[in-house]
């Protein structure tokens, strides 16, 4: 009865999630049986719904988390890609980038196939391994110097975004920097991936 409870019509009420074994006996002929294997499964959710990042850089890797509704049924679902060669999904929802692109996640009750849900889900190119500025380490005041860039790794994105330290002193745009007043700064590009991947240089104005 943990699993199933049977009442005197032949009703069979589920009670939690499990198999069982339910035995019909004959009022009269107790030798007369019937036996039947039962299982509970969880309550059929009517919806799905997908929550997460809807952006992956490649050889990284998201996380989906999947809700049912009404709330009281099932999220057990199965993950599929429409593109293995751009994403690939894990059974628990992890999504990897392979590469660039774009690629649709779907998922689907396990309970039942016409229940389901899906999330595009863009594949960006992956942050440098490094980022390397270089050029003349000092400019004179109300003059402009030109910076080298390099970007480190395969299958990264090029992109960066140029700081400058102290823009009383020193402004960067694209790599121009323009010197302002007398005193040092930090010039530094950043990965628009990640901004903790980063090249700098440290460079004097000069009056």
């Amino acid at each position: 009865e943990s699993i199933a409870l049977v009442l005197d019509d032949g009703e069979v009420i589920g009670v939690s999630i499990g198999k069982t074994t339910i035995v019909a006996v004959d009022k009269i002929d107790e030798n007369n049986k019937a036996v039947f294997e039962i299982e509970v499964t969880p309550k059929i959710p009517l919806t799905l719904s997908i929550t997460g990042k809807n952006k992956v850089a490649i050889d990284k890797s998201i996380e989906l988390q999947v809700s049912a509704y009404p709330q009281d049924t099932s999220n057990a679902v199965t993950f599929k890609s429409s593109d293995e060669s751009i994403a690939v999904v894990s059974n628990e929802g992890i999504v990897t980038g392979v590469n660039e692109g774009q690629v649709v996640i779907t998922v689907v009750s396990i309970y039942n196939e016409n229940v389901t849900s899906s999330i595009t889900i863009e594949v960006v190119a992956g942050s440098p391994k490094e980022i390397i500025v270089s050029g003349k380490n000092t400019v004179i005041q109300g003059e402009y110097i030109v910076l080298g860039l390099e970007i480190i790794g395969d299958k990264v994105t090029k992109e960066v975004v140029w700081k400058t330290s102290d823009p009383t002193i020193a402004i960067v745009s694209d790599a121009i920097v323009l010197a302002v007043n007398k005193g040092s700064v930090t010039i530094s590009a950043h990965s628009i991936i990640d901004e903790e991947v980063y090249g700098s240089i440290e460079i004097k104005v000069e009056p």
